[in-house]
């Protein structure tokens, strides 16, 4: 039996040419989900990614009840609920990424914690077990309202969580990707990286993306996927202030 093939065009080359002469200002590349519906299309296959239903997490209504949807633990449904008996808004916040040129520093994610508390919302912090679950527990050990995932719940729950979540603010990272697909509004922070190269999570508005400072770090982004960091870099994502983000999530849940 004759197999029918397709190919994934990532579009390397023309990533690695932008990142070496970048122009803020020049169209944005086509979208890494673009690319894999492109593969997908060329093997007959309908993708229309405009008309996407995205998967459904735990429906919350205005009046903060919320449905036990199909699929879902009680153990996760007992926690949103306790939650959203609760005041505020459920912001998730996921601090870390691959590399230090894509994470946000421990002593601002602290501040930005205790600025949005302040501003009436409730924090769920979300990373890997182990080093990064340590840093977050220390991180929200004095901070009311500010609650750790982190090595606590199974990846099943945490992704349950997610999807009753009303916002994420995350790096260039698998977070915001991860509450993208639940059609979740996410505040991304860009670093080393920049999302004109394809890697907005899905179904996110430019708005949304904030940005280390380019007049201060002119090399940036110093590669495709953030691993390298030129001298004199390694605080390029404190130039995204605390302020900038906490005004940016009050007007996406505005």
């Amino acid at each position: 039996m004759r197999l029918t093939t397709s190919t994934f065009d990532k579009g390397r080359a023309e990533k690695n040419k932008r990142v070496k002469a970048f122009d803020p200002a020049a169209p944005w590349l086509i979208s890494t989900h673009e690319r894999y519906a492109k593969g997908f299309r060329a093997l007959g296959l309908k993708v229309d990614l405009e008309n996407l239903s995205l998967h459904s997490g735990l429906g919350v209504h205005s009046d903060s009840t919320i449905e036990h949807g199909p699929g879902l633990s009680q153990e996760a449904l007992t926690f949103i609920q306790s939650l959203k008996t609760q005041w505020g808004r459920l912001i998730g916040f996921a601090p870390f990424a691959a590399y230090p040129g894509k994470t946000y520093p421990l002593d601002l994610s602290e501040k930005l914690c205790q600025t949005l508390t302040e501003q009436g919302h409730q924090i769920l912090l979300f990373g890997a077990p182990g080093y990064e679950a340590q840093q977050l527990s220390a991180l929200a050990e004095h901070q009311s309202n500010v609650h750790v995932l982190a090595g606590k719940w199974t990846f099943a729950h945490e992704l349950e969580i997610i999807g009753a979540l009303d916002l994420m603010i995350a790096m260039d990272s698998g977070n915001g990707h991860l509450a993208a697909n639940f059609g979740i509004p996410v505040v991304t922070l860009w670093g080393a990286t920049h999302p004109s190269l394809g890697f907005m999570p899905f179904g996110q508005e430019k708005v949304r993306q904030l940005y280390a400072d380019s007049q201060q770090y002119p090399e940036l982004p110093t590669s495709v996927y953030g691993n390298k960091l030129p001298q004199g870099y390694s605080d390029i994502m404190r130039s995204i202030s605390v302020a900038q983000i906490a005004a940016k999530v009050e007007e996406v849940l505005a």
